[in-house]
């Protein structure tokens, strides 16, 4: 007859049996539960990741269109100021202001000849007042900037007319852009401007082909009432 052991011995040897078969579990539950974390961080990393890149990918569908050479007129020089000290309400000095209304037929003039060709990287003369000039051909209406860091003071032209800003739009076709520039003679002006813009990648600069244009023919239908 087999002996038979009193209850209490028998809990006594397996309750450590259920203490290591609890533990066991505890620790499944708490990887599992620390591996699960690692996944939403890396998922939220990845999302972020994609993110940012495509916030970088979206700059880069601006097209930056360098412009190697333009037409010049002037240089015209510049005369001792009438007022040194007196600023206009923009912080700019009347003379300046004077001195740009008086030279508008740099910019908008058709049939004055340039004085010379000026190239990309060219120094312009300090104490003047000069117009440059260049041509954009385009296929659809486009929308560019203006750019520099070599022109200290300019205002631009389309088409002979004023803008409020260097952000310019180009219609179909052929489009004049003109700079007047403004270089007192503590200026080291130098002919760096590019144009950015989406599509500017097929544009045609300073083309010698005809203008193209578009013919409107317009019929007249009379009709009767019978």
């Amino acid at each position: 007859m087999k002996p038979i052991l009193p209850l209490f011995v028998l809990a006594l040897c397996t309750a450590p049996l259920c203490a290591i078969g609890t533990r066991t579990t505890s620790n499944a539950v708490s990887t599992a539960a620390t591996n699960s974390h690692v996944a939403i961080a890396e998922s939220a990393d990845s999302s972020q990741k994609k993110k940012v890149e495509t916030k970088v990918d979206s700059t880069h569908i601006n097209d930056t269109l360098r412009i190697p050479s333009a037409q010049l007129y002037g240089p015209v020089q510049l005369q001792e100021p009438v007022w040194e000290d007196s600023v206009n309400s923009d912080g700019k000095s009347y003379e300046e202001d004077e001195v740009k209304d008086l030279n508008t037929h740099l910019v908008k003039n058709k049939n004055l000849r340039p004085t010379r060709t000026v190239q990309q990287g060219e120094a312009i003369d300090s104490n003047s007042v000069n117009g440059i000039r260049f041509t954009v051909d385009v296929q659809r209406w486009t929308q560019a900037q203006v750019s520099t860091k070599k022109l200290k003071d300019f205002d631009t032209y389309v088409n002979g007319v004023p803008q409020s800003g260097n952000t310019i739009f180009l219609r179909p076709g052929r489009t004049e852009i003109a700079l007047l520039t403004y270089s007192p003679a503590s200026a080291r002006d130098t002919f760096d401007v590019c144009l950015v813009g989406k599509d500017l990648a097929k544009a045609e600069l300073n083309s010698s082909k005809p203008k193209a244009f578009s013919l409107m023919i317009c019929f007249t239908v009379n009709a009767s009432i019978v």
